[in-house]
């Protein structure tokens, strides 16, 4: 092959490689926490994408709940005795929220074990329901990649984002009865991706400066030769 040709091509696959996106990554969690049946928020200082290092080209968000322990207590109270069907749950709800300007997905995470067709044939019988083990938690999580409205992550700066836990628990049934709950434990988790084309570096445009600098030199000394 003409050794012009060689050279070109190095150049134009020095380019494609330049052009290979990456990926900038971080990584937050809430550490074990135990929610009850209010909302806890943490709050999570991001690191904007510095524009200097390239183009963004989407964001991917990730998030994640996980909850254990947590029990419901259930009894029957009818008088006189009656047959009592009863459910009972302990659900921990997780979400992301940030400033106005950010595009964060919205959807709220269900943690969530519950129990139905719980049979209470007589007065005073009961039923407790543990939820599950720090082990082998319940778990929710989704994943969202943003390629649009990305000018707010854009910057020197950092952002806030918050990831809000609250809790709820309880039981229902047919009939007369009574419950006492206690909470779970939850862990909530977030991720930020930067997906980015890099600007070339400095000693990558001389080298295909360099190249192309070659390139011009063999076509002019071709020249020379067949006059």
């Amino acid at each position: 092959m003409n050794k012009k040709l060689l050279v070109a091509f190095a150049m134009v696959g020095a380019l494609a490689g330049l052009a290979q996106a990456m990926t900038m990554t971080q990584t937050f969690d809430t550490g074990p926490v135990s929610p009850g049946g209010v909302g806890l928020e943490t709050d999570f200082n991001v690191n904007q994408f510095d524009t200097s290092l390239g183009e963004l080209n989407s964001v991917t968000i990730t998030y994640a709940v996980s909850s254990w322990g947590g029990s419901v207590y259930v009894k029957n109270t009818t008088s006189p005795s009656a047959d009592v069907k009863a459910s009972a749950n302990v659900t921990v709800q997780g979400y992301i929220s940030g400033d106005d300007a950010l595009n964060l997905p919205g959807n709220t995470l269900n943690s969530k074990v519950s129990v139905s067709g719980i049979d209470l044939p007589v007065a005073g019988s009961d039923y407790t329901y543990n939820g599950p083990t720090v082990d082998s938690p319940a778990h929710a999580s989704k994943i969202t990649t943003l390629t649009t409205d990305l000018d707010a992550y854009k910057g020197a700066g950092q952002f806030g984002v918050a990831f809000v836990t609250t809790q709820t628990s309880g039981a229902s049934g047919n009939g007369s009865m009574s419950y006492t709950v206690t909470s779970s434990s939850a862990d909530g988790a977030l991720s930020i991706a930067y997906d980015y084309t890099p600007v070339p570096e400095p000693a990558s445009m001389a080298l295909l400066a360099i190249g192309g600098l070659i390139v011009g030199l063999r076509r002019r000394f071709g020249k020379n030769k067949k006059a």
